[in-house]
């Protein structure tokens, strides 16, 4: 009976001390937003709606490729294989804040993602820059 309780204990001293380092594993890191992190191309990876996980509809949204001239490109794969790309918005970078008047909520990049909540639909859609 004492090896019982014995490993009972041990079974949940295990278990708490492997859920503190998972919870330690999921910190997350933001990064202040800066031109020079945001200008390039990213590509949607991820919708998440709730604990839901959009991976495939992510592939098929447009990259949003961000400018040094403050403009946001939408920037989608034809069927004939080329790119189509056209100005979708101005944005503007103030005291770290990304802002325009396409977001519901102002992006933010965490663990090197750009994250774009969107209330009106209930998800955020994740991007990941596409070369540097």
């Amino acid at each position: 009976m004492k090896k019982l309780s014995f490993l009972l204990t041990l079974m949940f001293m295990n278990l708490f001390l492997y859920s503190q380092l998972s919870s330690n594993e999921l910190a997350t890191h933001k990064q202040t937003m800066t031109q020079s992190v945001i200008v390039g191309e990213w590509k949607c990876v991820d919708i998440v709606a709730g604990t839901m996980h959009m991976k495939s509809i992510a592939k098929m949204q447009p990259h949003m490729v961000f400018s040094n001239t403050s403009k946001i490109y939408i920037k989608q794969k034809l069927s004939n294989g080329h790119f189509m790309k056209q100005k979708y918005a101005n944005y503007k970078i103030e005291n770290g804040v990304l802002s325009s008047k396409v977001f519901d909520v102002n992006p933010y990049i965490e663990n090197k993602q750009l994250i774009i909540e969107n209330p009106s639909e209930d998800n955020k859609r994740i991007y990941t820059k596409i070369g540097k």
